[in-house]
């Protein structure tokens, strides 16, 4: 089964929102959201100040749940538990949004360039490089 994670986007309710519902978030809610079996772990995220023209995010942070198991039973028991947790006034619900998304391809590094560079200087090639030789993208 492939990984499995659920992304949320959300923001507070306004500007002067902000502390509020991060104190909630980190403090109430995650608590809450990974005491769910099949919640294993969770990331925030803040929108960046730097955005590339053109592309802002409609929503100010994301939270990236880590699924354990049959990512359908972990979503059940989220909106089973949905109702005993506490939600904050701070957030704006109307616009929250949640994805289920499931791992195509296991994180990367450059590793194959780090490994045809190791490769190069074993055969005799000369002084290291930027690591790129012989790696076609």
């Amino acid at each position: 089964m492939p990984r499995t994670i659920l992304v949320v986007f959300s923001q507070p309710t306004g500007a002067d929102q902000d502390e509020d519902y991060n104190r909630w978030y980190d403090d109430v809610h995650l608590g809450e959201v990974l005491a769910v079996p099949g919640l294993e772990a969770a990331t925030r995220f803040r929108a960046s100040e730097f955005q590339i023209k053109g592309m802002e995010p409609a929503r100010r942070y994301m939270s990236v749940y880590e699924l354990d198991g049959d990512p359908r039973q972990a979503i059940s028991n989220l909106f089973a538990a949905a109702k005993d947790m506490n939600l904050s006034d701070a957030l704006d619900r109307e616009t929250a949004q949640a994805y289920v998304f499931e791992e195509v391809t296991a994180r990367r590094t450059d590793e194959l360039s780090e490994h045809v560079d190791q490769e190069t200087r074993r055969q005799g090639g000369g002084p290291q490089g930027t690591g790129r030789e012989g790696v076609r993208r």
